[in-house]
């Protein structure tokens, strides 16, 4: 026999269902912000499976999903419980947005667990929710898309080990794609998974006001995802159905060299097996995306760098350190052949060096005086990019990052730098008397492609280098 479960004022015996609400705060005018939840309680014993829907509040998706899975399940079928939590972010979906507007920062409720007891409003939403979650749930998914902004494909973040990958696969036939994730984005995933509980997050759908036929179909799909779920965890009779192939690997985002319309090459299928034995690709992959993301959230941290603001600008940037970390370790396993070995070399330093940064950030918040520590932070930040530059010539996603924002869609410019010669001694970054043991030296920078028949546009500092590159 199954045991009452109880969630804020849902209470829902064996054999039942409950509907209730999960007080969170009460705001300025008297109304009481609270989470909706439901409790589908088996009438036998089983593991609790739990949902979660609209951490962002253009992401309706959830909502959907719950209430087709409340009409479809019976209690009696049932062994074990299911817990869904519709909307998570009331606020923000009830003012249509991505984010909470109440609060003062424009929280991403999905990096910010496990929150804070007396943090800001979204932290607050994520440290309540998070303890009545850790408290009953077994296995976890999040429901998400692309918001308004964009349509996704059935796709889900998953850590590696055994239990989350059965997880993954449980989604069933229709969820072929699962992506590798290092549990670095603070998420309700992130909480599961510090507690041994296999989780996921899965995208499917979005622009769901603009294609009602559509966002039906996306709630059907995930609907189910999690009778697959329920079918294979032998909660629920019936025969589980599993992807004759899954695509695994690591998300990387692809930036357009220039404004303009995406056409797809018809003769291109999605989902394209990759050759075998493409080892060196899948090790960069791993590494140089969220090393970028990282270096970026580090130049970020710098010109935000005020003694007040230090605690909150670590914060911030926190969660890029561990995907760069694990990405270090799988770039290092590889086999590197010779004609490569400068390019390892300059993003294993660079990784590296970003990796000391994040530590002198988190060591600097714990001192009664952090400024120092976090000018020493500031400085591998500088080392950070000054080895990651040689790639810039390899890779073009790595050459457009160095570029100020404005020239990123120059096709002129990008083709110079491409065609540019980068072994002459008189171009690229320069330093006169600036080592570590000196003072009143310089750094510059000169165009790859300069060639004496023009003055070029310099970057300069006595300290360190520029955060961008002008050219």
């Amino acid at each position: 026999m199954s045991k009452t479960i109880e969630i804020g004022s849902a209470i829902a015996e064996p054999g039942k269902i409950a509907e209730g609400n999960i007080f969170v705060e009460k705001l300025a005018g008297g109304s009481e912000l609270t989470m909706p939840v439901t409790i589908i309680n088996g009438s036998k014993p089983g593991p609790c499976f739990w949902i979660n829907g609209g951490i962002h509040g253009d992401e309706p998706e959830g909502i959907l999903t719950c209430t087709l899975l409340k009409e479809k399940i019976k209690p009696d079928d049932l062994s074990g419980s299911i817990v869904m939590i519709p909307v998570m972010n009331v606020p923000a979906m009830e003012a249509a947005e991505r984010g909470n507007p109440l609060d003062t920062f424009s929280y991403d409720m999905n990096r910010i667990y496990p929150g804070r007891k007396e943090g800001y409003l979204s932290e607050r939403i994520a440290h309540i929710h998070k303890e009545w979650m850790i408290k009953y749930a077994d296995m976890e998914i999040s429901i998400h898309s692309g918001g308004a902004h964009s349509y996704l494909a059935e796709a889900m973040f998953a850590a590696k080990d055994d239990k989350t990958q059965e997880l993954a696969r449980a989604m069933g036939e229709d969820w072929k794609v699962c992506l590798y994730s290092n549990i670095t984005s603070k998420s309700p995933m992130a909480v599961m998974a510090e507690n041994g509980k296999p989780a996921l997050t899965v995208e499917l759908g979005g622009r769901s006001s603009t294609a009602p036929g559509a966002f039906l179909k996306v709630g059907q799909t995930l609907l189910k995802a999690c009778i697959n779920i329920l079918t294979h965890y032998k909660m629920i009779e019936g025969t589980p159905h599993y992807p004759e192939i899954r695509y695994k690997g690591f998300q990387q985002a692809l930036l357009a060299p220039k404004s303009g319309v995406f056409l797809p090459n018809p003769n291109v299928k999605f989902l394209t097996m990759m050759k075998k034995n493409d080892e060196i690709l899948d090790v960069t992959s791993a590494l140089v995306p969220p090393l970028l993301s990282a270096l970026d959230a580090l130049q970020m941290a710098s010109r935000f760098m005020h003694p007040p603001n230090i605690a909150a600008v670590v914060e911030l940037i926190s969660d890029k350190q561990l995907a760069v970390r694990d990405g270090l370790h799988t770039f290092q396993s590889a086999v590197w052949p010779e004609n490569l070995e400068r390019f390892f070399v300059a993003v294993k330093e660079s990784a590296e060096n970003a990796l000391e940064a994040f530590a002198f950030f988190d060591e600097a918040v714990k001192q009664s005086e952090p400024a120092m520590t976090a000018y020493r932070a500031m400085g591998l930040v500088t080392k950070a990019l000054e080895s990651m530059y040689p790639v810039a010539s390899m890779l073009a996603p790595v050459s457009r990052f160095y570029l100020e924002d404005s020239s990123r869609n120059n096709d002129l410019l990008l083709k110079r730098l491409e065609d540019a010669d980068t072994s002459k001694s008189d171009v690229g970054v320069m330093h006169a008397n600036n080592s570590d043991r000196e003072r009143g030296g310089f750094s510059m920078y000169v165009p790859e492609y300069y060639q004496g028949e023009e003055t070029p546009s310099v970057s300069y500092t006595h300290l360190t280098l520029p955060t961008n590159r002008e050219v």
